[in-house]
């Protein structure tokens, strides 16, 4: 995804553009997201807290930094999440458990 407007009155050149998109995509990929996967999450998943739009919609429209407060809001429910299950030793017990299985 590449915008060389991000905002109406600063016209950035792509390569500040696409210095921003890829600051949002490494917080996907934190996310759990794999980089092949971003561009149809981008353009194809719709959320409320955008009205009903994907991000690319609300992105295009001028809505900037719901589209950031959105990502960002997903990285923290995820690092929350993933504290309250280590917080829980049957959970964090059932968590090493399965990562001893991967190697």
């Amino acid at each position: 995804m590449t915008f060389t407007n991000l905002l109406p009155e600063t016209q950035l050149t792509p390569e500040q553009a696409q210095i921003v998109v890829d600051g949002i995509n490494d917080i996907l990929v934190q996310l759990g997201r794999q980089p092949e996967d971003i561009n149809g999450w981008w353009n194809h998943t719709r959320f409320a807290q955008l009205g009903d739009a994907t991000l690319t919609q609300a992105w295009l429209r001028g809505d900037r930094e719901a589209v950031r407060q959105l990502v960002v809001s997903l990285h923290q429910r995820s690092v929350d999440g993933a504290r309250r299950a280590l917080a829980d030793p049957a959970t964090a017990q059932m968590i090493r458990e399965q990562v001893a299985k991967l190697h």
